[in-house]
């Protein structure tokens, strides 16, 4: 088994990987961003996702917002495991494309329970 030491990001290759690299600053995290809020119309809190998480925001929008927010950083987590442990680079577009289809899912899931 192959354990790396390479500190550099998998995803943009520029910068050193912590977590707020990775989930704030990276151009890789920052394009998906930037094609969900498109997507959704929603913006998201690109600087600070996580902190904006923690903070405990409350209400029926923010539910939705949160739960995207959620749905974003998760997909940027797999894509960065993805990219480490399979060798296997994602395109922005594919990762939004996923979280996409499953919040399209879970969105029909919820209508239907509403019935």
């Amino acid at each position: 088994m192959h354990i790396t030491t390479d500190t550099m990001c998998d995803l943009c290759g520029i910068e050193v990987e912590d977590h707020r690299h990775l989930f704030c600053n990276c151009a890789f995290s920052l394009r998906v961003m930037l094609l969900v809020e498109g997507w959704s119309r929603v913006q998201l809190p690109q600087r600070d996702a996580l902190g904006w998480l923690c903070a405990g925001q409350q209400g029926h929008q923010e539910d939705w917002v949160a739960a995207l927010v959620l749905a974003v950083c998760y997909h940027i987590w797999w894509a960065r495991n993805t990219c480490r442990l399979q060798l296997v680079v994602m395109r922005p577009e594919c990762v939004v494309e996923r979280i996409m289809g499953e919040f399209e899912g879970r969105l029909k899931m919820r209508r239907r329970q509403r019935l």
